[in-house]
């Protein structure tokens, strides 16, 4: 279970963030999707956790032109207890630098007093 959520009204509804800290000391707001019935958008970052340990990280177009991505995404899913999602980088280039900064983070500590989160 993600030990630091945080609940907030988007105007649409409740959403569900999760701050991660990359590790270029960066923090990330991830939006925590439902297990059950989740879709990968097409330019969207997604995390695969189990607990509070990043099992996959990648994009619907990593599903579709690597294998190797798929079958560690495959075996991520089944051990999953989040899925997160990153939507804020439009680029590819920029999502390559979130997703190297994130896999390489760790979950924020909830007593965290920095809310800086990457733009």
């Amino acid at each position: 279970m993600i030990s630091n959520l945080q609940i907030k009204d988007d105007g649409v509804g409740l959403v569900r963030h999760i701050k991660w800290q990359g590790r270029s000391g960066r923090f990330y707001p991830l939006v925590q999707e439902r297990l059950d019935d989740f879709v990968l958008l097409e330019h969207d970052l997604y995390v695969i956790a189990e607990g509070e340990n990043l099992r996959w990280i990648g994009t619907a177009d990593d599903l579709i032109s690597d294998g190797s991505s798929r079958d560690k995404f495959r075996a991520a899913v089944k051990v999953a207890s989040s899925i997160l999602r990153f939507s804020d980088e439009k680029s590819e280039l920029g999502r390559m630098r979130a997703a190297w900064d994130i896999e390489g983070g760790h979950l924020a500590s909830s007593s965290s007093q920095q809310d800086s989160y990457c733009q």
